[in-house]
């Protein structure tokens, strides 16, 4: 019941926001329409691999090797995914912590056992998920998280709400990791629109 409360999160969230399936589709489709056995991609990969020793930087994390040999639209789009990704995923566990609290009986424990098992890998398995890109996807959850917090403690759910606005709103990959960025953002946007 604890899992499937997650899950109907993420129904609700796609359900009760107009905009967010075809937005999420049409990611999904920029992402295949740039799908393209190009072997020039081998080289530019070669080069992210280069650049991510030059800066000491690992050219995995953020998507693993599909990110590697993505190309610079793809990178793009996948930047507004992971963004997306990050914030519905966060969402849906602190929505489901929030309405687990006092529902389900153990619900704080399976929360701290679910996040123990995303950190706690065995050397092998943390390289296979960097590699098929599910380590990108297990932050989602932790970054997710933090950017709700830090944007509910600026302004509470309200604030928050206006990521699911409109699809200019939704914070980037970046942002997701700085929250002020996106408030930053957010802030500048509705001034503009006040003005005009």
């Amino acid at each position: 019941m604890w899992v499937a409360l997650h899950e109907v999160t993420h129904r609700t969230q796609f359900t009760g926001v107009p905009w967010l399936r075809e937005h999420f589709l049409g990611l999904v489709s920029a992402m295949l329409a740039e799908a393209d056995p190009d072997p020039t991609r081998l080289f530019a990969a070669l080069g992210r691999v280069a650049e991510g020793v030059r800066t000491r930087t690992n050219p995995l994390d953020h998507g693993g090797v599909s990110a590697l040999f993505a190309s610079d639209t793809q990178r793009a789009v996948m930047d507004d995914m992971g963004g997306l990704m990050s914030l519905l995923e966060g969402h849906g566990d602190v929505t489901m912590d929030r309405a687990a609290l006092d529902r389900i009986p153990q619900a704080d424990r399976f929360a701290r056992v679910l996040r123990a098992r995303r950190k706690e890998m065995g050397l092998a398995t943390r390289l296979l998920t960097r590699l098929i890109g599910l380590e990108a996807k297990l932050n989602q959850y932790e970054q997710g998280e933090a950017f709700i917090a830090a944007v509910e403690a600026r302004g509470g759910p309200e604030l928050l709400n206006r990521a699911f606005e409109r699809p200019e709103n939704l914070p980037s990959r970046t942002e997701i990791t700085d929250p002020e960025a996106w408030l930053e953002r957010i802030s500048e946007k509705r001034a503009d629109r006040s003005r005009h």
